[in-house]
């Protein structure tokens, strides 16, 4: 049998093309397999309602107030393609309320996991006793809370089991039962 050397040629050099094809193939897939399993991209989606909020001072001469804040912390565990399970979970923490940057209440968060698209919703109950705030803010939260309109922060701060911080979670709203807050996961 006669081997034309073109031939040969022209067969190693498809070859080569077919390997180098494949190649960027690969690569492709590698680099969309990590961008889609990245875990930075599918933060859960966090929102906070507020149930109920009671003990805000009713008149300005109230100098001392005790509040209740008894919210909802909606959590949606989730990922862009839907491809690989994900769940958002925390061993424990606490809420803190705020209003000015002054706290008037805090509580414990409880254990607990938010499975892949499923919307977890967790009681959470925040207290102050006996708060006492600067004239100028008590006043000031008087006239907002009897309109409705004073804005709080809630700052939930997340723990490993270890009880080191692993992550915040901030919403900022106003103090009106039903209220939903959007939340941004730091």
């Amino acid at each position: 049998m006669i081997v034309n050397p073109s031939s040969t040629y022209i067969a190693r050099s498809a070859i080569k093309k077919l390997v180098l094809l494949m190649i960027v193939f690969m690569i492709g897939i590698l680099v969309f397999f990590f961008t889609i399993t990245d875990p930075s991209k599918d933060n859960p989606r966090i929102s906070l309602t507020i149930n109920a909020v009671t003990g805000l001072p009713e008149n300005n001469s109230t100098r001392k107030f005790s509040p209740s804040f008894n919210f909802t912390l909606s959590v949606i565990a989730h990922n862009r393609f839907g491809i690989f399970p994900r769940k958002f979970c925390y061993e424990n923490g606490s809420i803190i309320v705020l209003y000015k940057k002054v706290e008037l209440a805090m509580g414990p968060i409880p254990s607990f996991c938010s499975h892949k698209n499923k919307v977890q919703g967790e009681m959470l109950f925040a207290s102050g006793k006996e708060v006492e705030l600067p004239d100028f803010l008590q006043d000031q939260l008087f006239e907002e809370a009897r309109n409705g309109v004073a804005v709080i922060a809630v700052d939930l701060k997340i723990l490993d089991s270890c009880g080191n911080t692993k992550g915040k979670i901030v919403c900022r709203g106003k103090s009106r039962a039903t209220q939903v807050f959007p939340c941004k996961l730091l």
